[in-house]
C-alpha cells in the first residue's frame, strides 16, 4: 500500500468510526453536537468514505460498494437494539452518498489518468 492509499484508508476509517458510533447514539445527542443530522449526514459520510476508498483503489469499486451498502443496511437493521428505530430513508441516503462518492472518485481517476 502506498502513502496515498494509507492516508485514504486512514481518513475513511476515521469517518467510518464516527458514523458507526453515531449510528447507535440517541438522535438528540448527535443533534446537539452536529447540525444537519439525518439523511444529509448519512449521505455526506458515505460519500466521503466511498470517494476516498475508490480514489485509492479504483479497481475494487464494485466490491467496496457492495460491502458498504450491506454494512449500511446491517446498521439500520441493528439500530433497534440500541433504542433507535430503523429508518430506511437513512439507508437510501447511504446509497445516494455511496453512488455520488464512487462516481466522483471514478471521474477524478479518469481525468487524472496518465499524469
Amino acid at each position: 500500500m502506498n502513502r496515498f492509499q494509507w492516508l485514504a484508508v486512514s481518513a475513511a476509517a476515521l469517518v467510518s468510526l464516527l458514523l458507526g458510533v453515531g449510528a447507535f447514539l440517541p438522535g438528540e445527542v448527535i443533534g446537539s453536537f452536529v447540525p444537519g443530522t439525518g439523511q444529509r449526514l448519512h449521505a455526506a459520510g458515505f460519500g466521503m468514505i466511498s470517494f476516498l476508498i475508490v480514489l485509492a483503489f479504483p479497481e475494487r469499486w464494485l466490491l467496496f460498494g457492495a460491502v458498504a451498502l450491506a454494512a449500511g443496511g446491517l446498521v439500520e437493521f441493528l439500530q433497534p437494539l440500541a433504542g433507535r428505530g430503523t429508518q430506511w430513508a437513512d439507508f437510501g441516503a447511504n446509497a445516494a452518498g455511496l453512488a455520488a462518492g464512487v462516481s466522483a472518485a471514478l471521474l477524478v481517476r479518469r481525468a487524472t489518468r496518465g499524469r
